[in-house]
């Protein structure tokens, strides 16, 4: 991320245009103990002469938070492990395990929530009114995993 003492604005570069989002105003103490703020940002840059207009400007920064759910997403469970997940707890259930349909329940419990997530932050982006620029996102600090297992051990739970 970016960073910058003022609230960083729309700006035009020799190629294109940069579009600052995901803007984040942080509270920090300088070396001499004093408090200020700074704004942590992303920056989208577009390859055209003139300033986006506002459906553009909302789909870039919407593509922005699509590669961060995939990013986040699947660093933990790609499309793959999360189908083997699902198969898991599909067994599980089959034969009355029901520890681990639970394991697998929290897991696809936790990826609904991260979907949700982002379909409101979409929602707020995509929306005519409001500033997309100023739509926020974290997903490890407003949707951390918590306490889920790995599909290899959740398999290994069918031997135990």
């Amino acid at each position: 991320m970016s960073e910058a003492k003022n609230r960083p604005e729309t700006q035009k570069i020799h190629h294109g245009v940069l579009i600052p989002c995901n803007i984040h105003e942080v509270q920090r103490e300088t070396e001499e103990g004093e408090s200020e703020t700074v704004y942590r940002y992303e920056e989208i840059q577009l390859s055209q002469r003139n300033l986006p207009n506002n459906k553009r400007l909302r789909r870039a920064i919407a593509n922005r938070l699509n590669q961060h759910l995939r990013e986040y997403l699947y660093s933990r469970y790609d499309q793959g492990t999360q189908s083997t997940i699902q198969g898991f707890a599909l067994k599980a259930d089959r034969l009355g395990r029901s520890d681990i349909v639970d394991e697998c329940e929290k897991i696809l419990d936790w990826i609904a929530g991260v979907l949700d997530y982002y379909d409101t932050a979409k929602q707020s982006i995509l929306s005519g009114s409001g500033d997309p620029q100023a739509v926020q996102w974290d997903f490890e600090a407003d949707v951390p995993p918590q306490n889920l297992r790995g599909w290899r051990e959740i398999k290994a739970m069918f031997d135990s």
